[in-house]
């Protein structure tokens, strides 16, 4: 569990993030963190990435010195920004290779190999593993920087609209993924999304965050009602019961059309 107390961040002499305190799931979950643009979602995101200079404290088992040097990288940490736009020239296996940069020496072994292929592979991948990075859409070199931030073997993942460039079964495809490796390596999942079904959905834990200030935070079943959702993005927003048990989201108060 990762635990912000008194967290607060300021930028070019403004404060960002007001004093926050809160706590996510437990490792093997994803919390998601939700608000309106301009609200700081992506600034607490990369202050727990040790991009960004803080006040206050940040707490996790797997991390006890979490107090980092500013612009460092935890140890055990994986960080996916929103924006991966890159011109390189090495291959996409290259790039997830570089997820091991530690590791690597003069010659990479055949496992190591084997494992980015892997990873490219369970993205749907694989036909574009040769293939230089700035020859790939948007949406393949964020799933090759998502197999990359994988490959690090993360106790903590940070995503930042990891589905922002993906097309709908790209998305659902990633998000599922993200998922199930996070079960499967017990990680803890962080991730902001503006996808309101897709965070009810994939997400067992929930952060509200209102112009830098939390508005509420706790289970995703009992933070993502219609009530605070609609305070939170300041609209009318409702939901129905969709036949798979989920709630889906929809702004307005009328009834969605049969």
């Amino acid at each position: 569990m990762l635990q912000l107390e008194q967290l607060s961040v300021r930028l070019a002499g403004q404060t960002v993030l007001h004093g926050l305190n809160l706590g996510s799931g437990p490792q093997g979950s994803i919390t998601c963190l939700l608000g309106p643009n301009g609200c700081g979602k992506s600034t607490l995101l990369r202050t727990l990435a040790g991009q960004l200079a803080y006040s206050g404290s940040i707490r996790h088992a797997h991390q006890p010195d979490w107090q980092h040097r500013h612009g460092t990288l935890p140890a055990k940490v994986a960080w996916l920004p929103q924006d991966c736009g890159s011109q390189s020239r090495l291959s996409a296996v290259e790039v997830v290779l570089l997820g091991k940069v530690q590791s690597l020496g003069w010659r990479v072994p055949e496992q190591l190999q084997q494992q980015a292929r892997q990873q490219l592979a369970q993205l749907g991948l694989s036909a574009v593993a040769q293939q230089p990075l700035c020859q790939l859409s948007g949406g393949q070199r964020q799933m090759v920087f998502l197999a990359q931030a994988l490959m690090r073997e993360p106790s903590v993942l940070l995503l930042d609209e990891p589905i922002s460039a993906l097309d709908l079964q790209h998305q659902q495809q990633v998000l599922a993924l993200i998922e199930q490796q996070t079960r499967q390596r017990n990680m803890l999942t962080i991730m902001v999304l503006h996808d309101l079904n897709a965070a009810l959905r994939y997400s067992q834990h929930c952060w509200l965050l209102q112009q830098g200030r939390v508005l509420a935070a706790g289970a995703t079943a009992e933070v993502m009602t219609p009530a605070l959702l609609s305070q939170l993005y300041d609209t009318p927003l409702s939901s129905i019961t969709a036949d798979d048990g989920f709630a889906l989201f929809y702004h307005g108060r009328q009834a969605l059309p049969a």
